[in-house]
This record gives C-alpha cells, sequence and structure tokens, in this order.
C-alpha cells in the first residue's frame, strides 16, 4: 500500500486512486486511428467456426482470470458452446463494430519489484483480461499469420522472375512472445 499524501498513513483507497490515475493517464491515447479502406482493397473472407474453435483450444489454461471471471478451463471446457458466439463477436469486429467495452476492461494488479513501496515506478504492473478477448486476439492473430506465410511462400515460388524487394516485418508468431525483425523477399513486378 501507498501512504495517503494528506494523512501520511498507509490507505487502500490512496493506493487505488494513485494507480488508477497513473495507469490511465499512461494507456489513454489521444492519438485519432481512424482509417480508411482503398475501394480496390481485398477485404479478408469472414470468420469461421472453425476458426474461432482453434483460438479457443489455443488459450493457455491456468492463468487468472480477468474482470468477467471466467477462466481459460471454463471457456475450453464450453468451447463447442461458445465457438459460434466467438464466430459472431469477430465478424462484427471485422464489420467495423466496436469491441465490447466488458471486453476491454482489465484488471491490474502490481508486482512490487524493489526499491521505495511509495513510489509507483518501483511496481510492474500485470493486466488480466478477459479470456474472450484473448480468444479474439487469438483468432486474428491467426489470420494475420495465415495470410503472411502465404503471401511469403508465393515470393518464394515468384523469386525467380522480376526484381526481388527485401521487406523487413514483425514475425507474427514472436509477437505475442517478443518481437523479431525477419527479412523476407517479396517480388515487385
Amino acid at each position: 500500500m501507498i501512504k495517503d499524501p494528506t494523512t501520511g498513513e498507509y490507505s487502500q483507497q490512496a493506493t487505488e486512486a494513485i494507480v488508477s490515475s497513473y495507469y490511465n493517464e499512461l494507456y489513454s491515447s489521444s492519438i485519432d486511428f481512424s482509417f480508411s479502406v482503398p475501394p480496390s482493397f481485398e477485404l479478408c473472407s469472414p470468420f469461421c467456426i472453425d476458426e474461432a474453435e482453434h483460438a479457443l483450444s489455443q488459450l493457455r489454461l491456468g492463468r487468472s482470470p480477468g474482470p468477467d471471471r471466467i477462466s481459460a478451463e471454463q471457456i475450453a471446457l464450453a468451447k463447442s458452446s461458445v465457438a459460434h458466439s466467438l464466430t459472431v463477436l469477430l465478424n462484427s469486429i471485422k464489420r467495423g463494430d466496436p469491441i465490447p467495452g466488458s471486453l476491454t476492461t482489465a484488471h491490474v494488479k502490481l508486482l512490487f519489484r524493489r526499491g521505495d513501496p511509495n513510489n509507483i515506478n518501483n511496481f510492474r504492473p500485470i493486466s488480466l483480461v478477459s479470456g474472450v478477448l484473448k480468444a479474439v486476439t487469438r483468432a486474428v492473430l491467426n489470420r494475420i499469420e495465415g495470410k503472411l506465410e502465404e503471401i511469403e511462400s508465393q515470393a518464394k515460388l515468384d523469386s525467380e522472375e522480376g526484381t526481388l524487394l527485401s521487406i523487413t516485418y514483425m514475425s507474427s508468431s514472436k509477437l505475442p512472445r517478443r518481437a523479431r525483425s525477419t527479412t523476407s523477399q517479396f517480388m515487385l513486378l
């Protein structure tokens, strides 16, 4: 706990207020992320139940649940029932509907590292997010990985013709763990 600046005593309420203020400011964004899709751009196909089931099967078990209090084990047990609803959610997000606010809320737990316990910078935050959001993220990541692999294999097939261009991109299979740059050959026609 952190000392209340007005009373000088350790207080749960003061700790929560300081932590909430600190992380709300840290994670607040004033950047406009809106963009428009060119009319000639080919949109990806709708998500199917198989993709949702695969994403649900990839959830890591034994983790703490998020604000919805639904564990990965519970989702895994109800995979066949949850897959249809997840598919509907994925396709609504793909159409541009917002992600439900209940999924974007996280519980932040602080782990003390070392130093002065009254300094918020001496704590490491752990965000506990909804298992459903993890499944949504996994399904989207699987789709991106598949597309990158498709582009890379096509580039290898086409590499004997035309001019090669090296493009560095983030290998999506490493994104959840750590970012690594990978150079692949892409063809310029």
